[in-house]
């Protein structure tokens, strides 16, 4: 991420206080972690992304730098499925996976606080979701800050998911994405029900940010075990994206939208991280309108750990895989 930030002793002792807590998991608690998800956390915190959002300066530079990077598979990413570069209403869109035949589509909707691109940790999990689902994965480069908010990127999404349900049924369209993504994701769902118009079969949030704002006043106590994110440099973020809607509102607040006509969710998040409580918050909504869900927390892991090829990760991306192929129908 930013490679101008050196290790002080602040983040030093906060490594130091995560991995005695992972060590404690990994050797007190019966679901513990792996050791490869142990040295993701780590990677994670060393990345630097969490201080360089803590600061003014710092998000001022993601700002700036936003939209810089070539959407795409970067070239140093080898992928097993191919690879079809497309475009729509103007803006890239990737397509894995295109196979002759009736394929599941899986519209994936990266996250990245709506300023960073997708990384290479996203187009190696959209490959081994593509492979082990064998679904046509699309990933566009939806509007996102600096130069669109959250109603010019749901505007795009709107036409490119009517576009995709133009030509697939939707009981085999599945509508993903995580962090960023995963609210944009909750948002157009949303914005489908109250529209009443044909929602996607499967709904698939990892980590879901469904409070532009995170207000829920217990935030910080899952803030501070973060390693990844930062409360008050994502509320800053969140702000600009919202572009002046209500905080109440759906595209802004997902997380109190309608709910009442969703056909399938599935949800991921992991205890240490800032997105726990507003995901469980969401599951006991859906449950209270009696959409079908499932739920899946990942005790003691970071934000949106199914991303990763770790061995938690692998068992969340075969439960993804199930849904995407309609071999499972929550309750």
């Amino acid at each position: 991420m930013n490679k101008g930030y050196g290790i002080d002793q602040q983040t030093l002792k906060a490594m130091a206080g995560n991995l005695k807590d992972s060590v404690v998991e990994l050797t007190q608690c019966g679901e513990h972690l792996s050791r490869q998800a142990m040295l993701v956390s780590l990677s994670l915190q060393l990345s630097g992304l969490k201080r360089q959002l803590s600061t003014s300066t710092g998000r001022a530079k993601l700002l700036q730098t936003a939209g810089r990077t070539p959407f795409g598979v970067p070239r140093s990413v080898h992928l097993t499925s191919s690879v079809t570069k497309k475009r729509f209403a103007g803006r890239p869109v990737m397509v894995l996976n295109a196979q002759p035949g009736p394929q599941p589509v899986v519209l994936a909707l990266y996250g990245g606080a709506y300023v960073l691109a997708p990384t290479k940790v996203h187009w190696q999990f959209y490959d081994r979701l593509a492979q082990t689902s064998g679904a046509q994965v699309w990933v566009p480069d939806y509007p996102h800050l600096p130069g669109a908010t959250v109603d010019q990127a749901l505007a795009y999404l709107h036409r490119l998911y009517a576009a995709l349900y133009d030509q697939t049924p939707v009981s085999q369209i599945t509508l993903l994405g995580d962090s960023a993504g995963g609210g944009l994701a909750a948002s157009l769902t949303e914005e489908l029900v109250t529209q009443g118009l044909p929602v996607p079969g499967h709904l698939v949030l990892l980590s879901p940010w469904l409070d532009l704002h995170l207000t829920n006043p217990a935030l910080p106590a899952y803030a501070r075990r973060d390693v990844l994110l930062d409360q008050a440099g994502l509320q800053a973020l969140g702000a600009k994206f919202a572009g002046g809607r209500s905080a109440v509102n759906y595209r802004v607040a997902p997380l109190r939208g309608p709910l009442n006509g969703m056909r399938d969710v599935q949800l991921f998040v992991g205890t240490k991280e800032l997105m726990c409580l507003d995901t469980i918050e969401f599951a006991n909504r859906l449950a209270s309108e009696d959409v079908p869900a499932q739920l899946v927390i990942g005790r003691g892991l970071y934000h949106a750990y199914p991303l990763y090829a770790t061995p938690e990760g692998q068992a969340a991306l075969l439960a993804m895989a199930k849904t995407i192929k309609g071999e499972v129908k929550h309750d």
